[in-house]
Order: structure tokens, then sequence, then C-alpha cells
């Protein structure tokens, strides 16, 4: 899985072709290929390496990346006063979270050319998606799951590590997938794509750095109605699909029914958790292998699928620590409620001992595919589907990561919840920090209502409840879309 809207599900293929740019942006992509070439190297190495080797190798990163943080990064520089000038243990640094290092952006990036204004101002222009920022960095912006939404840079460096883990860590099934798309296979992307989100940011980087993919790749916006996007895909015929669970569990019932004829070599799953069940309905329905894996904005590949049945933490380049609610560490084999992660490759917008939010297990036992990276089980997001009558009497599934896009997009509003009490009924909780309540209760509910008439759902009844958003009472998640009906007065999931 792939946390918001991330690519972190968004196969990645380098062929060191440039794209368009100045004498700036073609230094950065020599840069990023050259550490691609390392990075992929070295790699390679570690996944013969022993498990106190690796965790030697990331230890040795993060004295380097603290050393740097407390260099150049003010924010940093005034957290850390006080503590040991050098080889710091981890746990003695404090946790730091998205919305104080959002509040304190200009002071966090280590580069003083970079301000929060100048890049929220490149990051609302549509267009811009993908582009190179200040001709070498790539930005994306990330959903406001947690309340406040974050914006993100990676310099040419820390892409290189991404884009080598993309290419070195997989499993066999995986690997093969991205030799086909490399080969010219056709390859559909089916996200929210009207953002500046990391997954859209990286497949438009993709088709930037090599042109001649542009007719072998399509992105499809996850906002419209099933059918339509089952349309543009059964026009397209890919041979290899990514997506979100939801979305594609929604196909697979597409597929099915016959109502989608796809012949697919292979599926990419991320944004959400894929459980084993809707894994297994999603490859049967579809006759192909499906890949799972775990990323963030904050980090895009933090685990990959091994192939049996494991996903498995790049310790060598980012560490988490699963805690729980105090924020005390948790033993193996036991769900955290949280987890802290560092980003080892990020030097331009340091990232240590970040809460993230996600609910991990480190697996004790070692993976049958010999691996000397740990393996994880991921909780994640647990955000519902819900089923809306259109007027034509048909149900149409609405993903979550699809309303909650379209309410931040289109309303502006971050930090809610939307609940379906009943059918084509919801209620909406907004948090007080939004601003004035009846004010945006009204203009988020307005843009419910006219994003359930796209889906052609135009008798939505929505109503404001006072209270703020609340947590799940099993695990104390905040749920940003719940179905509280039964799933069967839903119609058929």
């Amino acid at each position: 899985m792939t946390r918001d809207k991330e690519s972190r599900s968004m196969p990645y293929t380098n062929s060191g072709q440039a794209g368009t740019g100045g004498v700036g942006h073609l230094t950065a992509l020599a840069s990023e290929a050259w550490g691609f070439l390392n990075h992929s190297t070295d790699l390679w190495l570690a996944g013969l390496a022993t498990p106190d080797l690796v965790r030697s190798r990331a230890t040795h990163r993060l004295n380097s990346l603290v050393a740097h943080a407390r260099r150049n990064s003010k924010f940093y520089r005034d957290l850390y006063r006080g503590l040991p000038p050098a080889h710091v243990t981890l746990e003695h640094l404090p946790v730091v979270t998205k919305s104080t290092l959002m509040a304190n952006f200009d002071d966090w990036v280590a580069r003083p050319d970079l301000k929060l204004d100048a890049v929220l101002q490149f990051t609302q222009d549509p267009t811009r998606i993908g582009r190179p920022y200040l001709g070498q960095y790539a930005v994306w912006t990330s959903s406001g799951t947690t309340g406040t939404p974050g914006v993100f840079i990676q310099d040419p460096q820390a892409l290189a590590v991404y884009e080598a883990l993309f290419a070195v860590r997989n499993g066999t099934d995986a690997r093969s997938m991205l030799r086909s798309i490399s080969g010219g296979s056709r390859f559909a992307y089916a996200a929210a794509v009207e953002g500046h989100f990391s997954g859209i940011t990286m497949w438009r980087r993709m088709l930037l750095m090599n042109p001649w993919m542009a007719h072998h790749t399509r992105a499809i916006s996850v906002l419209q109605p099933v059918v339509s996007v089952s349309d543009q895909l059964a026009d397209f015929d890919p041979q290899i699909l990514t997506s979100y669970a939801s979305e594609l569990v929604a196909l697979a019932e597409q597929q099915r029914e016959g109502r989608l004829a796809l012949k697919l070599n292979g599926i990419w799953s991320g944004g959400e958790t894929l459980s084993r069940r809707d894994r297994a309905d999603i490859a049967g329905a579809f006759g192909c292998p499906v890949i799972d894996d775990y990323g963030a904005s904050e980090f895009l590949n933090i685990a990959f699928d091994c192939g049996c049945g494991s996903l498995h933490l790049n310790r060598d380049w980012v560490i988490l620590e699963p805690v729980d609610r105090e924020g005390r560490p948790v033993p193996d084999g036991i769900a955290s409620a949280s987890v802290l992660l560092t980003n080892l490759a990020n030097f331009i917008q340091p990232i240590i001992r970040y809460d993230l939010g996600d609910s991990i297990t480190m697996l004790p036992e070692p993976c049958s595919c010999g691996s000397p990276l740990p393996a994880i089980r991921v909780e994640g997001r647990r955000d519902d589907t819900i089923c809306l009558e259109r007027t034509d009497g048909q149900l149409e599934r609405v993903i979550p990561l699809a309303l909650c896009t379209a309410i931040e997009e289109r309303a502006g509003v971050f930090r809610f919840q939307v609940l379906e009490e009943a059918a084509n009924q919801l209620v909406l909780r907004i948090d007080p920090s939004e601003g004035n309540p009846n004010e945006v209760a009204a203009r988020t509910e307005q843009c419910i209502r006219g994003y359930c008439a796209e889906l052609g759902a135009q008798n939505v009844f929505v109503r404001t409840d006072p209270a703020p958003p609340q947590v799940d009472p099993v695990n104390g998640k905040l749920r940003r879309v719940w179905a509280l009906r039964e799933p069967a007065a839903a119609g058929p999931v």
C-alpha cells in the first residue's frame, strides 16, 4: 500500500533519457542518473549482507543526516540544542509531526532558497505537475489524513534512491512488470491525478524523462464514476494496471460481471491497505499477479513485496520505530499505535522521527524468501467505500480516496469526516480549526452534493453534525470515510 495518493504504487522506470529543461535541469538529471547507478549497485550488495550489517549502514546514514540537519536546518538546530554534538542515539531525539514541520517550513528545509509561499504557488498550477522546481527538485503534496496537508521536496539524490529501490528491491512478478513497462507494454495508472500528489508527479516525471513512453501509458482519474474508469481502461486496453486497493476491488467486480474484459499481465496496488481477501479476489478476477507495496509521501518506498507473502522494510534507507499510544517502543509481533519514520535519503528536507500515524507490526520470524531485511505487516488506512444510488437506479461505488480528494481540492477542507448513515444520506463532521463552522459546512456540503451529482447520484442528502470527527472506538484511529450502515444495505460489494 502507498499512503497519500502516493506512488507509492506507481511502477517507475528510468531509461536515462532526459526531458526538456535548462542547463540546471540537465545537471540535476545527470546527478540523479549517476546516483541511480551507484545506489542500484549498493542495494544489490546489501541484499547479500547480514541483518547486522544492514542496520550498521542505516546507523551511519542516520549520523550523517542528523549532523547535516543540525548544520543546515534552523528548525533542527534549535530542536537539538542541548543534545550531544555527535552520534546521538535515535531514541533520544525528539519526535516531530507534520503540523509542526509545516508550521516551520522555511526553517525546516536545508536550503534558504526554498520558501513555502513560492512552493505553494508552484503546486497551485496543475500544468507544472512532475516538472522540476528551481530546475532540480521534485515537489509533491500529501492529503490531510492527519489534519494537515504536507509539502515535500526531493533533491536528485533522494530521487535516485527511490528509483533504485523500485528497480532493485522487488519480487519476481514485480520485476517482470517493470521490464514489461520498460519494453513498451501498455501501462494504465488509475488514481487521483488532479493535484501535485506523489504518484502522478512521479508518473509525469517518468514521461518527461522517457518521452517515448507517452504512447504506451495513460493516467485516469478515479474521481470519475467507476463505469467511466472502466470505459477508459477498455478503450486503452492496458497490460499493466496500477491503482488503489478499493478501486481495484470495484474494477474486479466490473471484470467478473463482464462489463470489463481486460487481459492484464500484472496489477500494482497501493495507497490503501490491501487485505489478503481483496488481493485474492482481484487476482482471481483478472487472472494475473497482484503486487502490493508500502510507501508514503514522506518516503516513497518504505517496504516492498518480496513475492513470498511479505512486505520487507528497506531498513538501510528508512527507519521505522513502532510505538504505542504513549510513544513507547512496541516489541516485535505486536501491532503499534503509530510508527516513527526517519528518511535517510532526503537531506534537503530532513524527516527524523516523524509520527506517520500508521499501525505496523514487525514480524519476528524471517521470511522464506531469505531477505536480510525485516518483514512487516501494515494496517494503514481503514476508510470505507460507500455506495450511492444513482438516478438510474444503479449503485455507484465511491472509493474513500476519491471522495476525500474532492473535498480537499474543491472545498479546501482537510480535517473532516463523512459518515454514511443510510442510503444516499451522508453526515459531515468538521474540525473547528477549519474556520467559521457555518461557512465551512455550507461550502463542504455543496462540494459533496456536487461531486455525488457528477457520479450520477443527484439525490444525496448531506447534513452537518456539530460534533468534531470521532475516532474508531476499536483502534483509536480516525476514519475519514465511515459506512455506518450494514454492508448488505449498500448493495453488492
